[in-house]
């Protein structure tokens, strides 16, 4: 497995000094680009081809949260590779490499012009998979939808939301989620784990809805929908550490 470091800026932490789980998730998918671009199939290799990565879900687990100027190195390995789904692990370290959390990711590669799931095997290699037997977080979870949401917050997509393919960057949406969280969760308890599917997308100008429900102290549930047409476009939920 391939290692990246990288040092926490001070606008990437927040109000209780510590990097936002949107700074992790970007260092994440940062290091899924540069790992994939180094074996060959990264984005210089998808776009030409009129390909892209789609990321399907996401699951990031975190015991302890780096600090401004702290540097964190981030270790990720194809763990699988099915017929249309392929699994990226990641271990996050402290700068003593110390493990100070786990993620895991879901995958589809897409054709650009039929919009269709490619089958993984044309230029995936099994080489590619390796293991890591002290990596604990499993392959993230589906998601089901709650019988009901209690509370909802809108969103409208605007120039900053966008990525290179005219679609509401992945990371944006976990911003949506923690922005749509009273302040006062914040201040009496930390983000464990994040587990998080992809649905659908959204584009610039849709109105979006986060709705949410808060089934105990230590476990949140979400929905993000298109907010006119009502299609659902994001399941996540938020298991909470209580013991501040």
């Amino acid at each position: 497995m391939t290692t990246y470091a990288y040092q926490i800026q001070a606008f990437q932490v927040d109000f209780q000094r510590e990097a936002t789980m949107t700074t992790i998730g970007n260092y994440l998918l940062q290091t899924a680009g540069q790992d994939a671009d180094r074996r060959g199939f990264g984005l210089d290799f998808m776009l030409p081809n009129n390909r892209a990565w789609v990321l399907a879900r996401f699951s990031i687990q975190m015991q302890q949260y780096p600090g401004p100027q702290d540097t964190i190195k981030i270790q990720t390995w194809i763990h699988d590779i099915g017929a249309l789904l392929t699994t990226r692990k990641f271990n996050i370290l402290n700068a003593t490499e110390q493990k100070i959390g786990e993620a895991s990711s879901s995958w589809v590669a897409m054709d650009l012009k039929s919009r269709r799931p490619l089958r993984l095997n044309s230029f995936l290699k099994p080489e590619f998979i390796q293991d890591d037997p002290g990596h604990q977080l499993p392959p993230p979870p589906k998601l089901s939808a709650e019988e009901k949401y209690y509370s909802s917050k809108n969103f409208k997509v605007v120039y900053s939301d966008l990525d290179l393919n005219r679609h509401v960057y992945s990371i944006r949406y976990i911003q949506w989620i923690l922005d749509s969280i009273p302040l006062k969760d914040f201040t009496a308890k930390k983000i464990r784990q994040l587990d998080i599917n992809y649905l659908s997308e959204a584009f610039y100008d849709d109105e979006i809805k986060v709705l949410s429900e808060h089934a105990s102290d230590r476990e949140s549930h979400f929905l993000i929908q298109n907010g006119l047409n009502k299609k659902d476009i994001v399941l996540a939920q938020i298991l909470w550490d209580t013991g501040l």
